[in-house]
């Protein structure tokens, strides 16, 4: 017991301890009256892509590259002992030099979510999202806001339960909705993740009936974003919603084409405070 407490220490833990003295600062954007905010949406696999292999070095080189404000990760799993306790969120942060929030620790949430941001957090939060059925896993809904162009921005990042637990999914598309309505009246407020839901389900359609638009959607007049492309499928599960009181439009709504690198695709859409 001894000597496997010392190799966990020396392979594992003291490598992870190191490894954080060197993280490096994020780089925070800065943005005019005409500057676009660029925000995506990405379930990340755990960090694996679709052959069982590590993509977290080229999850974190997209994620630079894009040149995001702000993206919001699901599945991103806090940490393994595989990967000497670095979590996939602090990884792709230092490589995109990002400010970030894990949602919630690992033995609270079975599909973790984190937002990644290259403009300051104002404020951050997380939950577990409503949960009746034993055999349903937990669920993290992650809340964060910025300023940005004079504005309060809040950004709701989920990942909703599977269709085969609808009493949950429900439940949990009513507190998404609930939460969202506590700013939507007043600031700029931007619902996205993996919803688990097509277009055509009554979930996603209680989300637009709530008064929020689908970004993609509204920038390709009607076009569905397929975010999830896996064993022959073509779904559109990912989305971005937004509602603002202010001049908020979607410049730009784009899905990225990475196959492999995760089951789902990237959601990318920019906003202009026109």
């Amino acid at each position: 017991l001894i000597a496997m407490s010392a190799i966990l220490v020396i392979f594992f833990i003291l490598p992870a301890f190191v490894m954080r003295q060197f993280f490096r600062s994020p780089i925070d954007y800065t943005h005019g009256p005409n500057s676009i905010l660029r925000v995506a949406t990405w379930n990340v696999y755990q960090g694996y892509d679709i052959y069982g292999g590590t993509s977290l070095s080229r999850l974190a080189e997209i994620i630079r590259q894009e040149k995001v404000d702000f993206i919001g990760l699901q599945e991103s799993e806090p940490g393994r002992i595989q990967s000497g306790f670095i979590g996939l969120t602090e990884y792709v942060a230092d490589h995109a030099r990002m400010h970030f929030y894990d949602g919630l620790p690992l033995r609270d949430a079975s599909l973790n979510a984190a937002s990644l941001s290259h403009i300051p957090f104002d404020t951050t939060e997380s939950r577990v999202m409503s949960l009746t059925q034993s055999d349903t896993m937990v669920r993290p809904l992650v809340r964060t806001s910025f300023t940005v162009n004079n504005a309060t921005v809040y950004i709701i990042n989920v990942h909703v339960e599977l269709r085969y637990s609808p009493i949950d999914a429900s439940a949990q598309i009513d507190e998404i909705i609930a939460l969202a309505n506590e700013t939507s009246s007043t600031h700029p407020t931007i619902i996205l993740g993996d919803f688990n839901y097509e277009a055509d389900h009554e979930f996603i359609a209680r989300i637009r009936h709530a008064g929020y638009t689908s970004s993609f959607e509204d920038f390709h007049n009607g076009t569905r974003p397929i975010t999830y492309k896996k064993f022959g499928a073509e779904e559109s599960i990912d989305w971005v919603f937004f509602k603002s009181p202010i001049p908020f439009s979607v410049v730009n709504a784009r899905v990225l084409e990475v196959n492999g690198t995760s089951d789902h695709l990237p959601l990318f859409v920019d906003f202009a405070f026109k």
